[in-house]
């Protein structure tokens, strides 16, 4: 009864044009499908935090984040521009596909079906096709609860009213021909035997960062090498940007992202110090490892060094993946996996971790158990990062030799003084 309070008459003229097309036995006008769905969900509350993590389990933030957009109020103009689409009916139910325009996002889920209420042109089932385009087990079931008091975000004054709500749960289907989910456990064995093995590499990556507060994309393109067990340098550069260079990436309101240059950094290291250069000023700061000892407080020097030297911290689940702890700090799901790839998602457990990291994807080579790429998103979600591996060489491929970059026209920093050494008190009388 809500539900129907909620359908004016712009909507009532697009649902019976479609439903008559449905009738007819016609392929639907994905246009009017979409702007009929739009007109549906203008009245949808959009759902909370809280109610999306208990979906964490099946599905990866990037998705869950994609399933909660398209239960609330969608713009068909935002839908056009981030998918291409296509619409059959099926014993007069109506299911749209969604593929992903953006190549970044389909090398981690390959499209999205929609399948739509005939009557209301609501979504009533989310389920994600892998990079492959199979079907994932699980898909997610949307149960649209009229009536329900919400607060109404798009209001100034506050307080709430009454609103269509949509609220989703995972649901199995295709149960007796659910697909073969790799073992994490020996993913990860294998994951760590084959970074075990790397004396070596040299990697080549392009990096997107996405700013979703700012509607921002940053571009850089870097290089990586890594002598095990703590010798390296990270080299970023920033990609320029032509002028008719678009992101493939939309805000809400339908407009394209704002593409930007990466700022390009330089860090490397090795068993006695470690360098951060800022290419832009032509000047670095240079960090000398301490000396050991066998007692390492908590929040000592030592401890931060060996992170800053540490290319986990830099490039996450990209090499070194075996040492200092870095597996056993995630809680680690097999999102999905064919037989040439397949996608490890990583949530961390350490206080520590969760400062900078909400979620880690690694799509890794079933072969070479190696990643290809990542995706990192940091706490809050409003920032995204995607790294592309182009090239990952190790050991005999890479030639041991001078790896240190130039640093000549460069210019120290002048390293703060030294506090002086704190005068003793007076002995007591």
């Amino acid at each position: 009864m809500w539900q129907r309070l909620f359908i004016g008459s712009s909507l009532l003229s697009l649902v019976l044009g479609v439903n008559a097309l449905l009738q007819a036995g016609d392929a639907p006008d994905v246009v009017r499908v979409l702007h009929a769905w739009e007109t549906a969900s203008s009245g949808a509350a959009p759902l909370t935090d809280d109610e999306l993590v208990s979906y964490a389990e099946t599905h990866s933030a990037h998705e869950v984040e994609a399933a909660a957009r398209l239960c609330g109020p969608i713009m068909a103009r935002t839908l056009i521009q981030e998918f291409s689409w296509t619409a059959t009916t099926t014993e007069g139910r109506l299911a749209l596909t969604a593929v992903p325009r953006d190549p970044l996002v389909r090398a981690f889920y390959s499209g999205i079906e929609i399948e739509l209420d005939d009557g209301t042109h609501l979504p009533v089932r989310l389920r994600f096709l892998d990079p492959a385009g199979e079907r994932r087990a699980t898909a997610i079931a949307v149960q649209q609860v009229s009536g329900e008091f919400r607060e109404n975000p798009r209001t100034t004054g506050g307080g709430g009213e009454i609103r269509l709500a949509a609220l989703i749960e995972i649901e199995d289907v295709d149960a007796n021909d659910e697909e073969a989910v790799p073992d994490v456990t020996q993913v990860l064995a294998d994951w760590q035997a084959a970074s075990r093995a790397v004396e070596r590499a040299r990697v080549e990556f392009v990096r997107y960062e996405y700013d979703q507060i700012y509607g921002v994309e940053k571009r850089g393109s870097g290089r990586l090498y890594f002598e095990s067990p703590q010798k390296g340098v990270y080299e970023l550069q920033a990609s320029p940007i032509g002028p008719g260079d678009v992101s493939r990436r939309t805000q809400p309101n339908g407009s394209a992202y704002a593409l930007e240059s990466d700022t390009s950094s330089l860090v490397f290291w090795d068993n006695r110090r470690v360098v951060v250069a800022y290419p832009d000023q032509h000047a670095y700061d240079e960090f000398v490892v301490p000396k050991q000892s066998s007692i390492q407080p908590a929040g000592s020097f030592t401890r931060l060094w060996y992170s800053l030297a540490s290319p986990a911290r830099l490039l996450p689940g990209v090499v070194g993946v075996h040492s200092d702890g870095f597996m056993e700090r995630f809680e680690w799901s097999v999102l999905t996996g064919d037989d040439r790839k397949l996608i490890l998602v990583g949530r961390p457990i350490t206080d520590e971790d969760q400062l900078e990291i909400s979620e880690l994807q690694v799509i890794l080579d079933t072969t070479t158990h190696l990643p290809q790429a990542t995706r990192l998103i940091p706490p809050g979600g409003e920032r995204e990062v995607v790294l592309v591996i182009n090239t990952f060489v190790v050991n005999d491929d890479v030639p041991p030799g001078e790896w240190r970059p130039d640093l000549s026209g460069y210019h120290k920093y002048d390293s703060a003084p030294l506090a002086p050494p704190a005068e003793a008190e007076p002995a007591a009388e």
